[in-house]
């Protein structure tokens, strides 16, 4: 596979960064489908291109060259799909997203491209040559030689061929399980056999899905393994869906190798954490649809990107100042002006500090389930939340950490426990979030 021209310079840079191959790089593809040709108005939906905005954005702020396709027929997939398998070399990390229609036919599942058509009764040959099969991409995927694929898959929807009285093509609804290739995480919005909300409501203010608005505040979360991340989505999607009476369980199936962190494994003390919000609560991005990137430009991302996964932990100025020098034009030069900035005021913040120190109590888990002004703010808060589920919290203490975030400003986070596993600690947030409670976030005990 050919590979970009590195100047020298660049390949230095691995030697500043946390260990890891110079030439590991992270590439993803988002695809988001709202219009169907052939398909009623009522299978039509409303958030699904908003979700694969929404996410790509999130990926290039953790360093992703993203590779974007909104509502693209089959022809069009498959030529991005290309675009992307042949940017991915042996070791990088790479993600997929899917948000739009699919199908279970026979065990194998088929993503819904733009313009596939409506079938007859029992055209099962047509939906399955016309549609995209599931296991086909991550076989294609793996054979490029991934050291991490992140598989997302928010297509768990109704079947839109289903119809009464007749023999329907497919499964009701939803998606069946998926073998995982090792080295591989996928996460559907639900389980096998459910069907994900594409909204809350047909007056639904929020531009993302469901399980997309809870997904990525926690893809965003450094410290966060994918493990986490799914485990958490899972019961912020399961306490909204359940506000509208549905059942939605996101399920994922989990073949990686040790951890993998999307916004890296260390928890940040300084300037990159922000005051907690729920899922719910947070903006999502207001992203203006892509247009179409020359070939030229790829490339010259594609160069970017492999000097900047290398770069991204360095702590040498001069090394960062090269790297913007380079490619001051790119999205990565902004990260690295960025990262520049965070270096050259890093002697004057102060570093996160524990006011109720965690040490002090042991176990394993805690809730973080708020961030407040000051530490008497944040007392306050434990005390009203003990009197107001007196029997929930009975046996927890509160833990204040005081972050300085610089230009945001002195923030006390408010952390509950100890908790002894991960499955009570999960528990205990879905009974506070159902009691009214909206941020909790379960985090291992520092």
């Amino acid at each position: 596979m050919r590979r970009a021209n590195i100047p020298l310079f660049v390949l230095m840079f691995a030697a500043l960064a946390l260990p890891s191959p110079a030439w590991a790089k992270q590439v993803a593809f988002v695809v988001g489908i709202d219009n169907y040709d052939n398909l009623p108005e009522a299978q039509q939906l409303r958030k699904a291109v908003n979700d694969a905005h929404a996410l790509g954005a999130t990926l290039r702020g953790l360093g992703y060259q993203v590779i974007s396709a909104d509502n693209p027929d089959r022809r069009t997939f498959n030529e991005k799909w290309q675009n992307f398998l042949s940017l991915v070399e042996p070791g990088d990390s790479t993600a997929f997203f899917f948000a739009g229609h699919g199908i279970e036919i026979g065990g194998q599942n088929y993503l819904l491209p733009r313009d596939v058509p409506k079938p007859q009764s029992a055209q099962v040959a047509l939906i399955k040559n016309e549609s995209l099969n599931a296991t086909q991409l991550l076989v294609d995927l793996q054979g490029e030689g991934p050291g991490v694929s992140l598989v997302i898959l928010d297509a768990c929807r109704d079947n839109p061929f289903a119809e009464s009285g007749v023999r329907s093509i497919g499964g009701t609804r939803g998606l069946a399980r998926i073998e995982a290739p090792e080295g591989t995480f996928v996460i559907y919005s639900a389980g096998a056999g459910q069907t994900a909300l594409d909204r809350l409501s047909d007056i639904d203010p929020d531009a993302n899905s469901v399980f997309t608005r809870s997904l990525i505040p926690l893809i965003n979360t450094p410290g966060l393994d994918m493990q986490e991340v799914a485990l958490n989505v899972r019961e912020q999607v399961v306490a909204l869906a359940n506000s509208v009476g549905h059942r939605q369980t996101p399920a994922y199936y989990d073949q990686l190798v040790g951890r993998f962190c999307p916004a890296g494994c260390q928890e940040p003390t300084m300037a990159k954490s922000q005051p907690l919000q729920s899922a719910a609560a947070l903006p999502a991005p207001s992203i203006a649809p892509s247009a179409p990137v020359p070939s030229q430009a790829i490339e010259t991302d594609a160069a970017a990107a492999e000097a900047w996964a290398a770069a991204r932990e360095t702590t040498s100025v001069s090394a960062l100042k090269a790297f913007i020098a380079k490619f001051g034009n790119s999205f990565y030069a902004e990260l690295a002006r960025a990262r520049l900035t965070e270096l050259k005021t890093k002697k004057e913040e102060t570093k996160v500090t524990d006011v109720v120190p965690e040490a002090a109590l042991p176990g394993r888990y805690v809730l973080q389930v708020g961030s407040k002004e000051n530490q008497t703010e944040a007392l306050a808060t434990f005390a009203e939340m003990q009197q107001k589920y007196a029997t929930l919290l009975a046996n927890y203490r509160p833990m204040v950490q005081k972050a300085d975030l610089g230009a945001n400003g002195v923030w006390y986070r408010l952390r509950i426990g100890p908790i002894g596993d991960k499955e009570t600690a999960l528990k205990v947030c879905v009974q506070l979030k159902s009691l009214g409670h909206p941020d909790c976030l379960v985090m291992a005990a520092q």
